[in-house]
């Protein structure tokens, strides 16, 4: 107390406001970093739909590959084409698969829980 009674009015007041706004810049700092954290999550989330975007596209077309293969050797000759043409519409697809998983593997080396990322999922 004999410290305080020898500061002048503003001393006083200065070292009230400084012990005050150390609780507030320390609450602040935290505020942030949770916001980054959030941010970060987000575009991590958003990421991953955009990779499950991609990879229901390669199920469908497998999907659609597989039932035209199927009648083509079941011996519907016409459904070569249609064949040769799903075949093509997965190499597109598989394409922007890799380049999701060269995009995304750089920022993410695991999937999951410490799986390590494969290099090609897909072939046909």
């Amino acid at each position: 107390m004999k410290f305080l009674g020898r500061l002048k009015l503003w001393q006083k007041l200065s070292l009230i406001v400084t012990v005050l706004m150390v609780p507030a810049i320390l609450l602040g700092f935290l505020y942030v970093s949770k916001l980054n954290d959030e941010l970060r999550t987000m575009h991590s989330e958003l990421d991953g739909a955009s990779y499950l975007k991609d990879l229901d596209d390669v199920t469908n077309v497998v999907v659609t590959h597989r039932g035209r293969v199927n009648a083509l050797l079941s011996g519907d000759r016409e459904r070569k084409s249609a064949v040769l043409a799903s075949q093509a519409e997965f190499d597109e697809h598989a394409t922007h698969v890799d380049r999701a998983d060269a995009e995304f593997g750089a920022r993410r080396q695991y999937l999951g829980l410490g799986i390590p990322c494969p290099q090609r999922v897909f072939t046909l």
